[in-house]
């Protein structure tokens, strides 16, 4: 598993040479959401998906699946707080024509079962924005949104009123000229036709003055706007979630039905002018057509915001109209059918309702699921590439950013030199990385070489891939003799040729004079009355220890119990460029049996996350695992196995206030690894265990994470601690397990030095020490709700002899 630690960045020192090679990008991502209609697709690889730059086939050289929803976890009591962080940003868009009744009632779910301390909420209703980085604290601003936002719907149902009684007016009018004006029957059809045409293009002009002056005030889009909001939503660094309430417009416009059709007299010219007049308005109105060419530049931009967005659509429900010539007609935006898009491309929901509330609870509940491809782009200028990713199975459809704009990448640094007991670390920064069989990782060549005046000259020469943007490489040097030595490094990028040099003087002092061996034993002689006396308090409590372990080992018990588990890991989301924890959990039903000296554990997996699940026989699926951790005090403190170990006995300390000797529990031969190890605290009563603390070099698989903390320069801390709290007829039982993983950096930053503006040449380098600690994985097994069927001992304690 890639361990995405970033290990601090050092100043360069001041004597560094820099050389400067050419500049070229090894390797981009991009995000890839793929659908099989509108039903996201989860479970491809890297080989299913097929990409082209500029038309040419480039390998997914790495192919990651990642998945986010928009409810809010629901955190079990003890969830570390630091897990509640992750950064979100909800970006709401309020397209409201009349006051909505169930708005407030969304705005109440959103609280109550999405928003958490931290989440920055930015409202925007078309006429002004807020962002809110606090609601609690920002109470009083959005209210003054709301009350704003309000007033502004307000001037809009005046606005539609006054709409209705103008184009009232002008077809009223028009259908009084039509029955009052009627001529006499003697009248030329030329003259009668001047006359109707008269009074159409009269009503014609009336009636799209007013649609026209309400749809320039109230439905023109602000497209500059738009773009702008999609510009500043990229830039932000964070989970990013846009919430458009779109309420659908409607128009009082005149209908088939209306009087004018039935009882106005007129000629069938002015008949057909007259429909043809309204289905031309009716278009021209209702789709809104002066906005189409902005919403093809819009929708990728929306889209390359990496938000994901979804739509919810609602009608108006305002008052009926009584007129016999008007009625109301829903207006199609232009403006619907871009968000329509755009929420299916980001895997987002669209959700026709007026139940806004519902509406908002069904969406939390939709997760979203995209891809992180990574590939090796073809080396040039950093031009724009325009980019196609396909899928191997017919019939799904991707959705990504066709345009890739390449990054910048800096000279290979080397920031800094450090010498420290016996050991010269060299501090990296700035070189290539690509993806190979080990994942991201760069190819360095260091080479060193070490001078002395009338020595000959001392070589080293190693070959790193660091997984990092910066790492450091150290170098134990033995200088056969006392002296002043120069010392230069060079750094040479096997991925893209870019070398670096720099220099280091190093004083060697002459070693220190022996110790006579009598001044060494001194100590110990002063101390050995105290020796002695913790040698028989180790004595008689590893004998209540053993009878303790022949009970546990010899007894019959059978039991049930609840097992929690909760695990969080550090991974990389490109989609927020940053590292947080990701978060599982499981519940089992845990069965564990135990009968002459063997013991049997099965697992029931009931509730995986938030979903209730029956699977018999299930196992772990954690990173770690501990097994049989009832009969772990029998693997250390049993008789049978002393001839395996050494014991030391460190102090006394109280657990859960019971007495306890805390004894360290060691192989007898010291280089064994991967056998149990660790501190034990026994009851000095009855020699039961209440508390393990596992040694790193007792577990399996150590040497690999000690080996990856070398490539990230970091020192490995692995804390393994099992807790045996339950207790019954005399025996204990796991209470809870914990495996907890942690990096320790410790780096000496060589801040620039300071220039002395008098004499023109640098002063002195100032080095300080920075210690930063990142934890990396976390997992906790609780064992809560025992239910015993079976404890039967058959030995009581007594003294071995």
């Amino acid at each position: 598993m890639l361990l995405l630690m970033l290990p601090c960045l050092f100043p360069l020192l001041a004597g560094q040479e820099r050389v400067h090679e050419r500049i070229e990008v090894i390797y981009q991502e991009i995000l890839v959401r793929v659908f099989d209609g509108g039903r996201p697709i989860t479970g491809l690889k890297a080989g299913d998906f097929l990409l082209y730059e500029d038309g040419r086939p480039v390998k997914v050289a790495y192919c990651r699946e990642l998945r986010r929803s928009l409810a809010q976890p629901e955190n079990e009591p003890g969830t570390p707080a630091e897990a509640k962080a992750r950064p979100r940003l909800f970006l709401f868009m309020l397209w409201f024509n009349e006051e909505s009744r169930e708005w407030p009632k969304a705005w109440e779910y959103f609280l109550e079962k999405v928003y958490r301390p931290g989440d920055r909420v930015v409202l925007s209703d078309g006429a002004q924005v807020l962002e809110l980085s606090s609601l609690d604290r920002d109470k009083e601003k959005t209210a003054a949104f709301f009350a704003s936002m309000n007033v502004d719907l307000h001037w809009k149902r005046l606005d539609k009123i006054r709409l209705v009684g103008e184009l009232e007016k002008s077809v009223t009018e028009f259908h009084e000229d039509l029955v009052f004006s009627q001529g006499d029957r003697e009248e030329l059809p030329s003259a009668r036709e001047a006359r109707e045409k008269s009074f159409l293009h009269r009503f014609q002009s009336g009636y799209l003055a007013a649609l026209n002056e309400y749809r320039l005030a109230r439905l023109k889009g602000r497209p500059a706007w738009l773009e702008n909001l999609a510009g500043a939503l990229k830039a932000v660094e964070a989970e990013k979630w846009a919430l458009v309430f779109l309420q659908n417009e409607r128009l009082p416009l005149l209908h088939r039905d209306s009087r004018l059709f039935r009882d106005a007299p007129m000629l069938q010219e002015t008949l057909s002018e007259l429909k043809r007049f309204m289905e031309d308005s009716e278009r021209e109105i209702k789709l809104n057509s002066d906005v189409m060419g902005y919403l093809r530049d819009l929708r990728p931009l929306f889209v390359g915001a990496n938000a994901t967005y979804h739509v919810f659509l609602s009608d108006t429900a305002g008052d009926e109209i009584f007129n016999e010539h008007l009625q109301w007609q829903p207006v199609f935006s232009s403006w619907e059918g871009t968000f329509r898009q755009i929420s299916a491309d980001t895997g987002g929901k669209v959700i026709n309702s007026t139940r806004l509330g519902e509406a908002l609870r069904q969406a939390a509940e939709r997760e979203d699921v995209y891809y992180v491809l990574t590939f090796k782009p073809s080396a040039g200028d950093k031009r724009r590439r325009d980019i196609k990713v396909d899928v191997k199975r017919p019939g799904l459809n991707t959705v990504y950013s066709r345009k890739l704009q390449l990054g910048e990448l800096f000279p290979l640094k080397i920031q800094a030199m450090e010498w420290w007991d016996g050991k010269l670390t060299v501090s990296l920064a700035d070189y290539q990385r690509t993806y190979g069989e080990e994942g991201l990782a760069g190819k360095l060549q260091v080479s060193l070489r070490a001078a002395v005046s009338g020595g000959a000259p001392l070589t080293a020469a190693r070959e790193v891939t660091p997984k990092e943007p910066a790492a450091d490489v150290a170098f134990a040097l033995n200088f056969p003799t006392p002296g002043h030595y120069l010392v230069e490094v060079e750094v040479s990028d096997l991925l893209t040729g870019n070398r670096t040099r720099s220099g280091k003087e190093i004083d060697v002092a002459p070693p220190p004079a022996p110790v006579p061996q009598e001044i060494k034993d001194l100590p110990q002689i002063l101390d050995l009355t105290a020796v002695l006396d913790r040698a028989a308090e180790l004595d008689a409590v590893l004998q209540k220890a053993a009878g303790y372990c022949r009970r546990l080992k010899e007894a019959a018990f059978r039991f049930y119990c609840l097992e929690k588990v909760e695990e969080r890991i550090l991974e990389r989301d490109p989609l927020m460029r940053r590292v947080d924890p990701a978060e599982r959990r499981w519940h089992y039903d845990y069965q564990i049996t135990g009968a002459d000296g063997m013991i049997q554990e099965r697992r029931r997996l009931i509730l995986d996350g938030t979903h209730k699940v029956e699977r018999e026989d299930a196992a772990l699926e954690t990173r770690f695992s501990s097994h049989y951790s009832v009969f772990l005090p029998v693997t250390l403190l049993a008789v049978e196995n002393r001839r395996e170990y050494s014991y030391r006995f460190i102090e006394r300390e109280e657990v859960k206030d019971r007495r306890c000797a805390v004894v360290e529990v060691l192989p007898s031969q010291p280089q064994s690894s991967g056998i149990a190890q660790g501190k034990v605290w026994i009851d000095e009563a009855d020699g039961s265990v209440l508390k393990i603390e596992m040694s790193p070099r007792g577990i399996s698989g150590m040497e690999a994470l000690e080996k990856a903390a070398r490539k990230m320069s970091a020192e490995l801390i692995l804390n393994v601690i099992h807790w045996y709290l339950v207790g019954h007829d005399g025996l204990r039982f796991p209470s809870e397990t914990q495996f907890i993983e942690q990096y320790r950096f410790d780096k000496s930053l060589a801040n620039r030095p300071q220039i002395d503006v008098r004499g023109y040449h640098p002063s002195t380098t100032v080095l300080e020490t920075r210690v930063r600690f990142v934890e990396f994985y976390r997992l906790q097994q609780r064992y809560e709700d025992y239910r015993f069927f079976e404890v039967e001992s058959r030995e009581e304690i007594h003294n071995l002899e």
